[in-house]
């Protein structure tokens, strides 16, 4: 991925702001395609599944013209949670990757990523660890051959796995040995700065990876003991300066990092400045938001 892009650049997801727009149809998929084009973004995230549907209805042709229309590229999507169902679901789901891995290719969009429950009640730390393994290489090894890359989400928030059986990855370190252990060169790591936060990570850690960031999500954190915080309440970028934002751009910026940067934040707690809001104007928050913080920490997408 490395060369791909020469600057991070921002990417829109209508479904992680606290106004979601699921793209379900060709409708919503305009909609959101146009809130991107006028609040500044330069890429979005896609549903791979719907856009493969698209594609199979129309042409793939169709929905190239459509995002060349508005000047939007399709940069991420979520592979989804079928590699963590039963055994049924699991090959059912590896069966109707290479569709999904062949239109994300003929779109030239080359990053999917997974997020992992930081918990388990049936496997402990060990046999987790193994079975993440035996599970996503067979997807890696599908993206490989459609050259896409596979970025790993882990979840830093304690509140998450409080209650369960076991723990499981909820640190940087820990991701990246699973990256290791994987050990494809299509796979890295998904880094969201709201689990480096809560997983008590350092951003100084970044500049220590030895393993390639591949996707990044952006937002701040309410005031308050992270430990005690729920997992999707989150604030927009840079409005609390709880997260150490600045230093989590300028190492990215300093290991080369060149891929899309999105914000997440799900969920809001009262008084945020993205309450009564609606998509589009929450869209444009957030960007001017991320044009503020690129500008500060010295980066010019």
């Amino acid at each position: 991925m490395k060369g791909k892009i020469k600057m991070m650049f921002k990417m829109f997801c209508a479904w992680e702001l606290p106004i979601a727009l699921r793209m379900t149809d060709e409708s919503s998929l305009r909609e959101i395609l146009r809130i991107a084009q006028v609040t500044g973004y330069r890429g979005i995230q896609v549903d791979m599944r719907f856009i493969a549907e698209l594609a199979q209805e129309k042409s793939i042709d169709y929905v190239k013209e459509l995002f060349s229309s508005y000047n939007i590229t399709p940069e991420g999507w979520h592979v989804g949670d079928f590699w963590r169902l039963d055994e049924s679901q699991y090959k059912q789901g590896i069966e109707e990757l290479p569709l999904l891995a062949q239109i994300s290719a003929d779109l030239q969009c080359q990053r999917a990523y997974i997020w992992m429950p930081n918990w388990s009640d049936e496997r402990d730390y060990a046999e987790n660890f193994k079975w993440h393994v035996k599970r996503l290489c067979p997807i890696a090894d599908i993206f490989k051959d459609y050259n896409l890359c596979l970025a790993l989400e882990w979840q830093g928030t304690k509140t998450e796995r409080v209650g369960h059986k076991y723990e499981f990855i909820h640190n940087m370190k820990a991701a990246e040995e699973l990256v290791g252990e994987i050990s494809r060169n299509n796979v890295g790591l998904l880094l969201d700065s709201w689990h480096i936060y809560a997983g008590h990570d350092s951003m100084e850690d970044i500049k220590k990876l030895n393993t390639e960031v591949l996707y990044v999500h952006i937002c701040d954190a309410p005031e308050g003991d992270i430990d005690q915080m729920p997992d999707l309440v989150r604030e927009a970028p840079g409005t609390t300066g709880q997260i150490d934002l600045m230093g989590f751009l300028r190492n990215l910026h300093e290991i080369g990092y060149n891929g899309p940067v999105e914000p997440s934040i799900p969920l809001i707690p009262p008084g945020s400045p993205l309450k009564n809001k609606n998509l589009e104007e929450s869209a444009r928050f957030n960007s001017q938001a991320l044009d503020q913080l690129f500008h500060q920490a010295g980066i010019e997408p």
